[in-house]
């Protein structure tokens, strides 16, 4: 029965190409999510923030301080635990995507930072400003960026 097994994990393996510049890019992404999957809430928080002081124009680390705080905060039971920090940053990531060139990259990290903002505001009992970047999020890119 294991054999049978052991064939089917070689051949998915056997015709896998090697990984795209843009995958091993994102293995420090995957890194510090591995630590915040793992609750490890300042730890993650902490290797975002020094992965983001690397590359300065990328949203993505940003976003993901952002979360690790979020999730922090969860798991502290307090919804305005560094809740001018996490503003911050979300502020600071949608200007990031917002400045990244066009494509999916930028459609994604610009609605991911958007959609993270709309949770905090809605939190937040900013119920109008959370249903503008709701619906930014969901909107087209052009229409995204007219909206401030």
């Amino acid at each position: 029965m294991l054999l049978p097994l052991a064939v089917l994990l070689v051949m998915q393996g056997a015709g896998a190409s090697p990984p795209t510049a843009h995958q091993v890019e994102r293995a420090d992404l995957r890194a510090g999510l591995d630590t915040l999957y793992a609750g490890a809430f300042p730890v993650a928080a902490q290797y975002f923030m020094e992965l983001s002081a690397r590359d300065s124009a990328d949203p993505a680390p940003v976003i993901f301080h952002a979360g690790a705080l979020i999730w922090w905060a969860a798991a502290q039971d307090s919804d305005d635990f560094a809740s001018a920090a996490i503003d911050s940053l979300l502020g600071r990531a949608i200007t990031l995507a917002r400045a990244s060139p066009p494509g999916a990259d930028h459609d994604f990290w610009l609605g991911t930072a958007i959609g993270y903002r709309a949770r905090e505001r809605e939190l937040h009992g900013h119920a109008w400003s959370a249903a503008r970047d709701a619906f930014s999020a969901s909107d087209t890119p052009s229409r995204v960026n007219s909206w401030d």
